[in-house]
């Protein structure tokens, strides 16, 4: 019903703008006894006249000229509703609001979003980085559209998708005696000055966990929750350190190495999304293009495997071609 009230608006404002009933069915693509005939019902329903016949000519009233700027901002109101249809219809604008433990949102998080901003310019995209327990709060309250976290989470109150496995790897610098080795033990690393994960990070835990099993006692130098720092530090001190394979596989690593570790320490990534409030188209789009950043990834290294891939432990790291140079032509 609504609907054809503003087609009738629209056909009095081409009787107002083109100044005859042949120029509005003209403007309109109808036939002139339709436009009369609307014009009529028009005036019945208001309960005054909105033109005059004056010397074959169609003069307006007053009414219809003062009813005509309500008219024009209504029509034009209309026109920005049914563009911001097209644009939620197509994805192409919006608000995107996605968050990351740190070492997802400066890799794949980040990669993703720059991609998906630069096949949609009018999308608008928040990006932030924050702890796992954080996230999983940002999310079941609906704060957020997309969360990526390390798994397992610790709640049964929103969506899991499993987007990929990794496991920990060994960084240290190319001139350290260990770097002619192609996968490292953890029986190797006993004797080395460690950086590593907090405890309270799933790759810390993983770490001490597989270290308390194998009965070593790692010497730890330096810990931090950010993959970042690590690398940092690494790179500063010449310093061994176990980390997250995400930064280290898609950033240029000057004077450094990456290694496989054994025993494997795998970890999954986690998509969390709220049950309560289904995905925006955009928030749905983002998340297809998330998967194609990753499979652009995994083509780079066998480190980080889609879930459904193939079992894991089939290819070594291939000497330095996978830590050397990010992801080409970023």
């Amino acid at each position: 019903m609504a609907m054809l009230v503003l087609r009738r608006l629209a056909i009095f404002r081409a009787v107002m703008t083109q100044g005859s009933i042949s120029g509005a069915a003209r403007a309109v693509g109808i036939a002139q006894p339709a436009v009369s005939r609307i014009v009529r019902e028009l005036e019945e329903e208001f309960g005054f006249l909105l033109f005059e016949r004056r010397h074959q000519r169609l003069v307006p009233t007053p009414e219809a000229l003062e009813l005509l700027d309500e008219v024009e901002r209504l029509l034009a109101h209309e026109i920005r509703i049914e563009d911001r249809i097209r644009t939620l219809r197509s994805a192409e604008s919006g608000v995107l609001r996605i968050a990351g433990i740190p070492t997802l949102a400066e890799s794949i998080l980040s990669w993703a979003a720059a991609d998906f901003l630069g096949e949609r310019p009018e999308v608008r995209v928040r990006l932030d980085a924050y702890s796992s327990g954080r996230i999983i709060e940002l999310v079941e309250r609906q704060e957020i559209d997309l969360g990526l976290v390390h798994g397992p989470v610790e709640t049964n109150r929103l969506l899991v998708e499993e987007l990929c496995e990794t496991e920990l790897v060994c960084l240290l610098p190319k001139s350290h005696p260990l770097a002619r080795r192609r996968v490292l033990r953890l029986a190797d690393l006993e004797a080395e000055h460690l950086v590593t994960a907090g405890p309270e990070s799933a790759p810390g835990r993983l770490f001490r966990d597989a270290a308390t099993s194998s009965g070593l006692r790692p010497c730890l130098a330096a810990e931090s929750n950010a993959s970042a720092i690590r690398l940092r530090l690494a790179l500063r001190r010449n310093l061994v350190t176990v980390i997250d394979p995400w930064l280290p596989v898609t950033q240029p690593l000057s004077g450094l190495t990456i290694r496989r570790l054994e025993p494997r320490m795998p970890m999954r990534a986690l998509v969390l999304s709220s049950p309560d409030r289904p995905l925006s188209r955009l928030a749905t789009e983002f998340r297809g293009n998330l998967h194609r950043t990753l499979a652009e990834i995994t083509r780079l290294t066998p480190v980080i495997r889609a879930v459904a891939a193939a079992g894991p432990g089939d290819a070594d790291i291939a000497g330095e071609g996978m830590h050397d140079g990010a992801l080409r032509g970023r």
